[in-house]
């Protein structure tokens, strides 16, 4: 992401906003405080983002994903689910994969102010 900001940012100042990059120095919430407290401001952020972000004023106006929200298949929860669908014959991707990546994005799409949405 910070990649991202660092060929966006300067766009995005001369639109007249602020990005707020992910940075490992800076700790979630603080960057939440810095995004909720400007209304002109882009959050860059990674998936620990995508749920629990609830601006006051004029919320969520757009949500940019460079990949679809899937869960990580190494984590140990996810991968013990995995193998459990897969050892009673279904299909872990159709069966709980696509399903909670569907379940995410229509979450972050939720989120958008309807009332800013075009």
């Amino acid at each position: 992401m910070q990649e991202v900001h660092a060929i966006v940012g300067p766009i995005l100042e001369t639109m007249g906003l602020t990005g707020v990059p992910a940075r490992r120095r800076m700790s979630r919430t603080k960057m939440l405080e810095r995004f909720k407290a400007d209304v002109n401001s882009v959050l860059f952020g990674t998936e620990s983002f995508w749920q629990g972000v609830v601006r006051a004023r004029r919320g969520v106006e757009q949500c940019h994903h460079h990949a679809p929200p899937f869960a990580v298949p190494d984590h140990p929860l996810i991968e013990a689910k995995l193998e459990l669908i897969e050892q009673r014959g279904g299909d872990p991707f159709k069966e709980y994969s696509l399903p909670e990546a569907v379940l995410k994005l229509r979450q972050g799409v939720g989120r958008l102010n309807p009332h800013e949405a075009r």
